[in-house]
């Protein structure tokens, strides 16, 4: 009897023990995911290493877990999904609306001071491991600002 005891004891143990970093990176990952909620205006934009025109008046808007990208002439959507939360945080975005919907991209992403550095991998491609954004590398890097609400703007 002690011995089923202690053999289902260290189980619980090993058990339980391989569960908790599942559910802190669980829990960071949301705490990740809420970070980026709101709207967030698109200070610049750079792919596969050249700089865009001003995109004046895109945003990105994170909802729970879908992101819209509003885009002059487009609207994107996608479901974010946070996988780590290391410096810098991975995501991954399954586009379900626009020109890359029923593809995946997955980016890394760095908070600096009040901007987002997004950098997103090439279309059902690899992860990004930086924020760089070279020629070739069809890589597509944002930087993001927190839209301020009219509130906010009156303080």
């Amino acid at each position: 009897m002690a011995r089923t005891f202690s053999t289902c004891f260290l189980a619980w143990g090993l058990f339980t023990v391989g569960l908790g970093p599942y559910a802190y990176s669980r829990e960071r990952s949301a705490d990740l995911l809420a970070t980026l909620q709101g709207s967030w205006l698109v200070q610049a934009c750079r792919q596969d290493g050249r700089a865009f025109p001003p995109l004046h008046g895109a945003r990105v808007q994170f909802h729970e877990q879908d992101m819209i990208l509003i885009l002059p002439n487009e609207l994107i959507k996608a479901r974010v999904a946070a996988e780590t939360v290391d410096d810098p945080a991975t995501l991954t975005f399954e586009y379900l609306l626009g020109s890359d919907r029923g593809h995946t991209r997955r980016a890394v992403c760095a908070f600096r001071g009040e901007l987002i550095y997004l950098c997103l991998g090439p279309l059902d491609g690899p992860c990004p491991t930086d924020l760089t954004c070279r020629r070739g590398s069809r890589r597509l890097l944002l930087v993001l600002q927190r839209e301020q609400s009219d509130q906010q703007q009156a303080r």
